[in-house]
C-alpha cells in the first residue's frame, strides 16, 4: 500500500472515531464516510490508466477526507443528550460548628473521578450534637435532624404558642401570633418557644475546579426550602467535573443554639466514564 494509501485510509479511522465520540446524531456523517471507504476501495481494485491519475484521485479524497474530519461539530444540546451510564449520587458537606457560633466556616468535597456529576437538587440540615443539659434540655434530642432555617417551619408554627392561659376563651394558635414566644430562649416555667433551637444560615456554593460560583453572594438557607417543606428542585442542572471541588460557605445568622453540623446535601446523578460535559457542550476545545 502506497503513502497515500496510508495517509487516506488513517485518515477515514480517524473521521469515524471522530463521530462515534460525539454525543449528537452524526449517522448521516458516518454513512457518508462508509461510503468514501467503498470508493477508496473501488479506487484500489480498478486498473486505472496511469499511476499518476491514481495519485491525483487519492489526493482529491485525501483533501476531501480532512474537510471532513475539520468541518465535524459537537451537535450536544444539552446534558441529558450526553452519552454514559446515569448512576444516582448523594454528596455530603458536613460543616461542624460551636454552641453560639456566630463565624462563618466552609468546607468542601470532591467530585470522585468515576464520571462528572449532574446536580437536580439541593438540601440543608442541622443535626443536634449538644448533649450538656445546661445547654440543651434533653439528652434525647442527639443526632436528630432538624432545618437549617426556621422559615419551612414558621408557616405552620406561627402563633400556636399562644394558649387559652394567656388569651381566655381564644382558640389556641389564633390571634396576635408573637415572634417572641416561637423564638424565646428563657427556658425558665417552660417558656423555650418552639424554635428557639433551630438555627439559621447564610449559604454560599463554589465549584472550586472551574471558579465558578452558583450565588453570586451568600443565600439564606430558607431559599433552600420549597413548598410544603420540599427541597430546592434546581430550574437547570448544574454540574461539576471529575476531580471539581465543591465548596460550601456556611454563615450563622444568629448564633448557633447548640453544637452542631450542617449538612449541606447535594443529589443528582453521575454519569459513569471519562466524560466532560464542559466539552461536550462546547464551552472549551476539546
Amino acid at each position: 500500500m502506497s503513502d497515500k494509501d496510508l495517509d487516506v485510509s488513517n485518515q477515514l479511522k480517524s473521521v469515524l472515531t471522530s463521530t462515534q465520540t460525539q454525543s449528537g446524531n452524526l449517522l448521516q456523517l458516518q454513512n457518508l464516510v462508509l461510503d468514501l471507504q467503498k470508493e477508496l476501495k473501488s479506487c484500489k481494485d480498478t486498473s486505472l490508466t496511469s499511476l499518476e491519475q491514481q495519485k491525483r484521485d487519492l489526493a482529491v479524497l485525501s483533501q476531501d477526507l480532512k474537510n471532513i474530519a475539520s468541518s465535524i461539530t459537537i451537535n450536544t444540546k444539552d446534558i441529558e443528550s450526553i452519552p454514559g451510564v446515569r448512576t444516582p449520587k448523594w454528596y455530603n458537606v458536613l460543616i461542624p460548628f460551636g454552641v453560639e457560633s456566630e463565624n462563618a466556616l466552609q468546607n468542601s468535597i470532591e467530585i470522585n473521578p468515576e464520571g462528572p456529576f449532574v446536580i437536580t437538587q439541593i438540601s440543608a440540615f442541622w443535626e443536634i450534637l449538644d448533649v450538656d443539659a445546661g445547654d440543651f434540655q434533653e439528652k434525647s434530642t442527639f443526632g436528630r435532624i432538624v432545618p437549617c432555617s426556621a422559615y419551612p417551619m414558621i408557616l405552620n408554627s406561627f402563633g400556636v404558642t399562644n394558649n387559652e392561659t394567656t388569651f381566655p376563651g381564644i382558640i389556641p394558635g389564633y390571634n396576635t401570633p408573637s415572634f417572641s414566644q416561637l423564638f424565646a430562649t428563657n427556658s425558665a416555667a417552660n417558656k423555650t418557644g418552639v424554635l428557639s433551637y433551630i438555627p439559621e444560615f447564610d449559604f454560599q456554593i463554589e465549584v472550586a475546579g472551574t471558579g465558578r460560583f452558583f450565588t453570586s453572594q451568600p443565600i439564606p438557607a430558607a431559599a433552600l426550602y420549597g413548598y410544603g417543606d420540599s427541597p430546592l428542585y434546581t430550574g437547570v442542572q448544574g454540574w461539576a467535573e471529575r476531580g471539581d471541588k465543591i465548596v460550601i460557605y456556611a454563615t450563622p445568622l444568629v448564633p448557633t443554639p447548640t453544637y452542631g453540623r450542617v449538612h449541606f446535601c447535594i443529589h443528582g446523578y453521575q454519569i459513569l466514564g471519562p466524560v466532560s460535559i464542559t466539552q461536550a457542550l462546547g464551552y472549551t476545545e476539546s
